[in-house]
């Protein structure tokens, strides 16, 4: 038997004591883009939208699709009888992200050309004389999102000595209008 020690296959490295290994460096990743997700904006009745500050709508449409980035927007809805409103919606990715949003009709004035000029004129909670609607007309403001692009006014004429009618006129948004008339005598 040999007493000799068999000879390493690998030679040993020697290295100094203060020499160090170099530390790893981060590597920087490029920013993940974000895919834009698939979004329904519904209007009621219809109309315009613009997200954001991006540029409008080509038509008025009661159902406008979108793709958009995860996140908070800012979308205004917008008619030729509307007042722009506007509305934030949260799109998120992996949901329907389907929005109802309702336009806003822009107000109406009525007044009253009725004989006699001092029968009063119910509208709401508000009653004047028809004289005094001539210079100082009904505001009719619309509720959010109607079904049609109208104003629909229920009014009641009233005087002593003639019978009281009740009757309901129809007004363009933004439009004012006079409703013209003659009660009867009782």
């Amino acid at each position: 038997m040999s007493t000799a020690k068999p000879s390493p296959t690998t030679p040993i490295e020697r290295r100094p004591a203060n020499d160090k290994k170099p530390t790893p460096r981060p590597v920087a990743q490029a920013p993940v883009a974000q895919t834009p997700v698939p979004v329904s904006i519904l209007v009621r009745p219809y109309g315009y939208i613009r997200v954001d500050n991006g540029a409008r709508s080509a038509e008025p449409l009661a159902q406008h699709s979108a793709a958009l980035l995860a996140g908070t927007h800012m979308v205004t809805i917008s008619c030729d009888y509307c007042e722009d409103a506007r509305e934030s919606i949260e799109v998120r990715p992996g949901a329907e992200n389907v929005f109802r949003l309702r336009a806003q009709l822009k107000a109406s004035r009525l007044s009253f050309d009725v004989e006699p000029a001092d029968a009063l004129v119910r509208v709401g909670e508000e009653t004047r004389t028809a004289r005094d609607t001539q210079t100082r007309p009904f505001d009719i403001p619309s509720v959010r999102g109607p079904a049609v692009f109208q104003h629909r006014v229920e009014y009641e004429l009233s005087r002593s000595g003639y019978r009281t009618e009740k009757r309901v006129a129809y007004i363009e948004p933004g439009k004012s209008d006079i409703v013209r008339g003659v009660l009867v005598p009782e």
